[in-house]
């Protein structure tokens, strides 16, 4: 990934939330993300309402910014087979996809929680010192990432 095409992202300047998603088994990427690799291949996506109709969209990895509240790093975020929807204005993470690629997916709400922490409501990685905030914002620094690129 070009360093020219990170820079054009924080030149937008848009937060962007990444919302977990329990319903789905394949993470989605919105119009904010940048496609690092387009896998050639689409697939039949239909949402919610059976009313609306069934749409082919692109398998992509896409990368995704954003800054950690407490430390102030910048992490960019690969996700893996996703199917990319450009009108979609947020990114939907699938916890089935996380779990799948080892991460742990803590998605009880902390006012919930019996004894709300730090680990209430995240994503943590296999590095223990990493953890995704809710609301990325597009910058360069290093990257995660989130799924394995091949199939599972």
């Amino acid at each position: 990934m070009s360093t020219k095409r990170i820079i054009a992202a924080i030149i937008m300047g848009k937060e962007v939330s990444s919302e977990l998603d329990t319903h789905a088994d394949t993470c989605c990427v919105g119009s904010q993300c940048i496609i690092t690799h387009d896998y050639g291949k689409s697939v039949t996506a239909c949402g919610f309402d059976p009313k609306l109709q069934a749409k082919e969209l692109r398998v992509v990895n896409a990368a995704v910014a954003y800054e950690r509240p407490e430390t102030g790093e910048i992490i960019i975020v690969m996700i893996n087979q996703a199917i990319h929807m450009p009108t979609l204005d947020h990114n939907l993470l699938s916890t089935m996809q996380l779990r799948l690629s080892d991460m742990i997916v803590n998605d009880c709400p902390k006012f919930l929680e019996k004894n709300p922490g730090d680990n209430s409501h995240c994503i943590i990685c296999p590095d223990p010192n990493w953890r995704p905030p809710p609301n990325p914002t597009p910058v360069e620094r290093c990257h995660v990432v989130l799924h394995h690129s091949e199939a599972h």
